[in-house]
């Protein structure tokens, strides 16, 4: 097991700060001990107070966290010289060449820092491997004022080995090399993005990446935190999510899982479709005003967060048995997963997951007998330049029935020329969505 330390302050949100870093290093497998500088009273909205503790004390938490010799070193908050200049021995006394994200400003417009921390960060950065300043730290490090390409490798140049963050643009200089790292910008604020970076380049050094490839893992493994992260009408600023891989493994287990569920159903030939079945679900980070965050990523499509099998489920006849073709991946462009898709834009329930089931008469009764919100569209009134556009028709359908009703959880349609009519029943998760397919029909 790789092993990685933090040094930094606490965070009573748990976006930024020890508590970010050490789920961060869970996510990426490492396993994660901490050393407190600082306890810190603050939310995504404003910071309320700080306390620095004694560099003495901080002297001993880092001899107590060096029994298990951490593979890299992570330092975030510092807050004052004699502080860094306590790192700064222990550091030394270790032989440890930490990655410094130098916290001086907090997004909230927190200063972190006075002259004796700027002259002692000064030289902790020359024994760290990297530092990872962003443009305004870059500035206060350096001296130069940033107002161009130019301007960022003279600053980065006088920091020494470091990443100069910036929106869409980070600028690498390492082992006296350039490099320019893109990628889409961001537009809107996020609590902890510095904290995660710095955390997740410390994690691919512990597992043996150089330093380039660590770089560029970091920040996509960041991008797509901040793609999953926690946003809600409480929070100023978005939460990064470090743990979207895990919960992409929940999604398709719940899947399988549901699958499972629906081959308890004693007349599946009468649930299955003769063009097969589905179950598609998304990512529980990609509700509500979480999902509109994709509005103000470019190039994001919701469908990227749904999963379903790559093939269809098929009733065997042989078996008796639902028998799904493929496994389940993320990111397909199969109808269900469309269906979802709107559904998520214009459904006012808390429903992430669909299931298309065989139409009949008798099995909508069923439903409105279980209580059952339900609507449903007609395929003959969608515009005929709508059914040339691919994918159009589930979006004009879905979105037809959520007018009617935009609390349904089951919507049909009675088909049209070479369409099957069709029910799909909406849930919280497969599981449910499958239990109440088996308790139903």
């Amino acid at each position: 097991m790789k092993i990685c330390l933090t040094i930094a302050g606490s965070d009573s949100i748990s976006g930024a700060g020890i508590q970010q870093d050490l789920k961060v290093f869970n996510a990426l497998g490492i396993y994660g001990t901490n050393v407190i500088t600082a306890v810190t009273a603050q939310n995504t909205s404003k910071i309320y107070g700080i306390k620095f503790l004694d560099a003495k004390f901080i002297e001993q938490q880092i001899d107590a966290a060096m029994e298990l010799k951490p593979d890299e070193v992570k330092i975030g908050l510092i807050g004052n010289g004699e502080i860094c200049n306590a790192i700064y021995k222990k550091m030394k006394e270790y032989k440890c060449s930490p990655i410094l994200d130098t916290v001086l400003i907090s997004t909230t417009c927190f200063k972190f820092y006075d002259d004796d921390l700027l002259n002692s960060l000064k030289q902790l950065s020359k024994i760290s491997k990297l530092t990872t300043p962003n443009l305004k730290e870059a500035e206060i490090l350096s001296g130069i004022e940033i107002k161009n390409i130019d301007d960022k490798k003279k600053a980065a140049e006088i920091i020494g080995n470091c990443v100069l963050k910036d929106e869409g643009e980070d600028l690498i200089y390492y082992n006296n090399k350039f490099e320019i790292l893109k990628f889409d910008k961001i537009f809107f604020k996020t609590h902890g993005s510095g904290c995660t970076f710095s955390s997740a380049i410390a994690c691919y050094l512990a597992q043996d990446y150089e330093m380039f490839e660590a770089i560029k893992k970091a920040k996509i493994f960041t991008y797509e935190a901040i793609k999953h992260a926690i946003k809600s009408q409480y929070l100023n600023l978005s939460i990064l999510n470090p743990f979207f891989e895990v919960e992409k493994d929940v999604v398709k287990e719940n899947i399988r899982a549901g699958l499972k569920i629906l081959n308890e159903c004693p007349n599946l030939a009468n649930i299955c479709p003769e063009v097969g079945m589905n179950i598609a679900q998304i990512t529980n980070f990609s509700r509500g005003e979480i999902s509109s965050l994709r509005t103000h990523i470019s190039k994001i499509s919701p469908i990227l967060e749904i999963a379903e099998f790559s093939g269809r489920i098929f009733y065997d006849q042989f078996d008796k048995k639902l028998k799904a073709i493929g496994d389940v991946e993320f990111g397909g462009e199969h109808h269900l997963a469309r269906a979802l898709s709107t559904y998520m834009k214009y459904s006012k329930t808390n429903c992430r997951t669909v299931i298309n089931v065989k139409f009949s008469e008798e099995n909508i009764e069923k439903f409105k007998n279980f209580g059952f919100e339900i609507s449903d569209f007609d395929r003959n009134a969608e515009p005929e330049e709508n059914k040339l556009m691919e994918g159009k028709t589930m979006e004009f359908g879905i979105m037809a029935a959520l007018i009617k009703n935009p609390k349904a959880e089951l919507i049909y349609d009675k088909g049209g020329f070479g369409k099957e009519a069709m029910l799909r029943v909406f849930g919280r998760d497969a599981i449910d969505v499958a239990g109440k397919i088996l308790k139903i029909l």
